[in-house]
């Protein structure tokens, strides 16, 4: 991508946590952190706001660009790094086959033709780009929680087995025969 990628965000604390989070991520080199009033036009924008009506006509910020709070830092991540690779929401290189469906990582969404939308967690966006990362191979269900739970080591391997029976509801044409999400002795895996 050409340029630096704008990040509009008002309250200074907030500039700061997100900048640590793109040095964790590996991306503070890509990005610009200020207030509206500190603009320069360079890359790609991104608006983190209170209240979407709060951006004002003349700014050219996509959809996909803008974030309302409580500000899920998971979702800014991913969108800086799409936009960095030059991956815009809505293009097909953004999306991820899942069966029948494409994922829409950014905006929780299993999308199969024009009609069919199935909106998702972030719990469950994240299981399903965990096991399509893996796609074929079973992965632990320490893994899954360790990577999609993150920090919260006191999450039980039940608290998974639901989410993966709601996925189930969502994508299979049975959950109770399932072909897309499959249960392994020592895991999950994701097939077609």
């Amino acid at each position: 991508m050409n340029g630096k990628i704008t990040i509009f965000e008002k309250d200074e604390k907030i500039r700061l946590i997100i900048g640590e989070s793109l040095t964790d991520a590996g991306l503070e080199d890509t990005c610009f952190i200020g207030d509206m009033a500190d603009y320069q036009q360079s890359g790609a924008l991104v608006y983190l706001c209170d209240d979407e009506s709060a951006i004002s006509g003349d700014t050219e910020i996509a959809a996909g660009n803008v974030f309302v709070k409580p500000l899920r830092m998971g979702r800014l991540i991913d969108r800086i790094k799409q936009l960095h690779a030059g991956q815009a929401p809505g293009h097909k290189e953004a999306f991820l086959k899942v069966g029948a469906y494409e994922l829409d990582p950014l905006n929780n969404l299993l999308l199969r033709g024009e009609d069919d939308t199935i909106r998702l967690t972030e719990k469950e966006t994240a299981i399903l780009r965990l096991l399509h990362d893996h796609k074929g191979q079973t992965l632990a269900r320490q893994k899954l929680l360790d990577e999609v739970w993150g920090y919260a080591k006191n999450v039980e391997t039940h608290t998974l087995e639901t989410h993966i029976y709601r996925l189930r509801q969502k994508i299979e044409d049975d959950a109770g025969e399932p072909k897309i999400l499959l249960t392994e002795e020592s895991g999950y895996r994701l097939e077609g």
